[in-house]
């Protein structure tokens, strides 16, 4: 699917989705992927953007495929009484996508490296707290942010090969944690790995739009915020 095929789809699910976040996503299904997975939202390889083209890779560079939908924050738009910032809300109303990606982890395997990759020019440090690292590229009149998924406290304590060898028996591994990230050394995107299979999916996202009405400073500042 084209991207403007990918977003054609999610506005005709908007409403649909609203309504699943807000009821739990039906009695049927315990969690919002499954219902996502099994009613019609986009499941693809690859996601051409205005910067470049991410896909997930295994570590003989197949791709990895994962479902597309609308970020939660998106779906607020139309809610101004929910946006505390007006500027904020301007942002919204100009972004060509704000999207999450949801890799199903019936796809990984436990203890193996995984990558997301973007392609073209390399990202670059723009935010962070406890639950993401945001990422942008900037290019002309268009800016993208795109997260890395829950900040590691051990970071500088372990590395990945010793992490994976060990099999997380490692005394700084959050319990409660199905996976870990690490910044790709070429800063081309990320690297994750799964512990286990308890959650259903791995989520993190990524949107991007033309600064020409608002400006790069507003645009890149809201971004990254609603994204960390």
């Amino acid at each position: 699917m084209t991207t403007d095929e990918i977003l054609k789809k999610l506005e005709s699910l908007l409403e649909v989705q609203r309504k699943a976040e807000m009821d739990g996503s039906g009695c049927k299904y315990d969690t919002l992927f499954g219902f996502q997975r099994d009613n019609g939202w986009p499941i693809v390889t690859e996601l051409q953007t205005p910067l470049g083209e991410l896909t997930v890779l295994d570590k003989d560079n197949n791709k990895i495929p994962f479902l597309v939908s609308y970020n939660s924050w998106y779906c607020e738009r139309l809610r101004p009484e929910d946006v505390f910032n007006e500027d904020y809300e301007k942002v919204l109303d100009n972004v060509s996508a704000m999207l999450t990606i949801k890799v199903d982890v019936c796809n990984l395997k436990e203890c193996e490296v995984y990558r997301l990759n973007f392609s073209g020019e390399k990202l670059e440090f723009a935010d962070s707290d406890q639950y993401a690292v945001c990422y942008t590229k900037e290019s002309d009149s268009e800016v993208l942010a795109i997260n890395r998924p829950v900040e590691n406290d051990f970071d500088d304590l372990i590395i990945l090969e010793s992490l994976i060898e060990s099999n997380f028996d490692n005394k700084f591994w959050n319990q409660d944690r199905c996976f870990v990230t690490f910044d790709a050394d070429d800063m081309h995107g990320f690297l994750f790995v799964i512990k286990n299979k308890k959650w259903p999916s791995i989520d993190f996202d990524i949107a991007w739009m033309n600064t020409g009405k608002l400006g790069k400073d507003l645009c890149w500042d809201a971004l990254t915020f609603y994204l960390t």
